[in-house]
């Protein structure tokens, strides 16, 4: 017969497992690059499908790209459409991001969405100034 306290002990250990899992849940989708070959020096709106969430990242399949600015540098980026990518919060304008983990915070894995996304030097892609639902 389990004790009272070896009951509690067992209770908080798992409370504490699944907290610090949660606590840190990271993208785990291995299927889906940082970045593509098509979207090296992206810059610009995409628009596409919440896929999966974690804390510092998110999955996204990109359905449209929406816009590119005069920056861009990726020559091609509509043929990364149909592609999963992993984008994260590294570079977010800081007076954005507020109203961005916001909106974040709001969504599901399958949502709608729309994102103004950089390539960092190749390394990954970050939001910048705009993470909503689509309309």
């Amino acid at each position: 017969m389990i004790t009272r306290t070896a009951l509690a002990c067992m209770l908080l250990a798992l409370f504490f497992s699944l907290s610090a899992t949660l606590a840190s849940n990271p993208v785990t989708n291995q299927d889906a690059p940082a970045v593509p070959a098509e979207l090296n020096g992206f810059r610009g709106i995409m628009t596409g499908k919440l896929v999966e969430k974690g804390d510092k990242a998110f999955v996204f399949e990109i359905q449209k790209i929406k816009k590119v600015w005069k920056a861009n540098k990726a020559e091609q980026p509509e043929k990364a459409v149909g592609q999963k990518v992993t984008i994260n919060f590294n570079k977010v304008i800081e007076h954005h991001r507020e109203k961005i983990m916001a909106n974040y915070a709001a969504m599901s894995a399958g949502d709608s969405i729309e994102v103004e996304a950089f390539d960092e030097d190749g390394k990954f892609l970050s939001v910048k100034e705009l993470l909503r639902k689509a309309e």
